[in-house]
């Protein structure tokens, strides 16, 4: 690292991007509410839907998550997936990772020499179907908790007008704590197409613990099979139960480039003296 600079990475998981900064690299500070904004930016920042941070000063290594609005996410699908690709170094294997939500594990696979995790979410929290009003209609919602709050609507997400960006907004401000915000469509037993409105920015072109979400209130209702598929404007992730009930999510990792970020400007907003 150069005196004046922090190294970042830029990294998706089926689209869904990211800022990494690693504690292991250089000092990252405590608090990102501010800087988040600054950065995701897609016009005057570097762009992504959120910042992702390995803390190592804990027993395993730490994913904090930031969303695009400087807000806090308790777990990220997609996330995890890019830290076991980086901690990992892209090997097979287990990679273990403390979250807010708790710790998660997360095994690496390999398919047609692209690199592939699946991360175990662990048991939903799926509640009573719940109404809501938003955009002067009401909706029937499915409230699911995977570690962080969904609400899933069984909605053709292709629908007009557009669904995500009519009922979006408002169902994300409708819960106490905000809430993550999924349309969902069967299209087969054991296919789903699905888009979501995440917290704090927006539509984001995957969503992995949207996705576990999705599963989890329509598999509760027996209406789809123990293993799918699900559709998402980045990509396809592949969701699963285990005999116990836990939610396994599998989806592709990838780093898009490396560079630095110059604290010439922002150092005295970021407590760090360059």
């Amino acid at each position: 690292m150069t005196r004046g600079t922090i190294p970042f990475l830029k990294a998706h998981g089926a689209g869904n991007d990211f800022l990494v900064l690693d504690e292991q690299e250089s000092p990252v500070p405590t608090d990102l509410s501010k800087f988040a904004p600054q950065l995701c930016c897609r016009r005057t920042g570097i762009g992504g839907d959120g910042i992702l941070v390995i803390r190592r000063g804990h027993r395993l290594p730490a994913m904090e998550c930031w969303n695009a609005d400087g807000s806090r996410a308790e777990a990220c699908g997609n996330g995890l997936r890019v830290l076991s690709l980086i901690l990992s170094g892209g090997r097979e294997g287990e990679t273990w990772i403390e979250t807010d939500a708790g710790e998660v594990r997360v095994q690496q696979l390999q398919s047609d020499g692209e690199f592939v995790a699946e991360a175990c979410l662990g048991l939903p929290h799926v509640d009573e179907p719940l109404s809501l009003s938003a955009a002067d209609s009401t909706l029937q919602t499915i409230p699911v908790n995977i570690g962080n709050p969904h609400l899933v609507v069984p909605l053709d997400p292709e629908g007009k007008p557009d669904p995500v960006r009519r009922f979006g907004p408002a169902l994300e401000y409708a819960v106490p704590a905000r809430a993550n915000v999924g349309f969902v469509r069967i299209d087969a037993p054991d296919q789903l197409l699905l888009r979501v409105w995440e917290r704090g920015c927006g539509e984001t072109l995957a969503c992995g613990t949207g996705a576990a979400a999705a599963f989890a209130a329509l598999h509760r209702r027996g209406v789809i099979a123990d293993a799918i598929t699900v559709k998402m404007p980045g990509g396809i992730l592949r969701v699963r139960t285990d005999e116990q009930g836990g939610i396994h999510v599998q989806g592709p990792a990838k780093i898009s480039f490396r560079g630095q970020l110059s604290l010439s400007e922002q150092h005295r907003m970021l407590n760090i003296s360059p």
